[in-house]
């Protein structure tokens, strides 16, 4: 993996999260992060796509098959947030 973003807003803008290691070795995970601030309690729906080294990136859905191999698609995310501590 070389890259992975974040969309907040169902994919219609992205932002880069940050790797967390400099070094990837093949068919190993990548650990990343992105700080978000949250300014209100609500439900919130985040996507992550990731981006190999020749630019491919994950697909918005994985073609269908009958034991789901191949799905690489893009990961979403739902949360709720009961309310914010300041």
């Amino acid at each position: 993996m070389d890259k992975v973003e974040v969309s907040l807003d169902n994919g219609m803008t992205w932002n880069s999260a940050q790797l967390k290691s400099s070094e990837h070795e093949q068919y190993t995970w990548t650990l990343w992060e992105y700080s978000w601030n949250i300014t209100a309690p609500g439900h919130y729906s985040l996507l992550a796509r990731a981006f190999d080294s020749y630019g491919n990136v994950q697909p918005k859905a994985a073609p269908w098959n009958a034991k789901g191999y191949g799905n690489n698609s893009i990961h979403q995310i739902k949360l709720m947030v009961p309310q914010i501590l300041h």
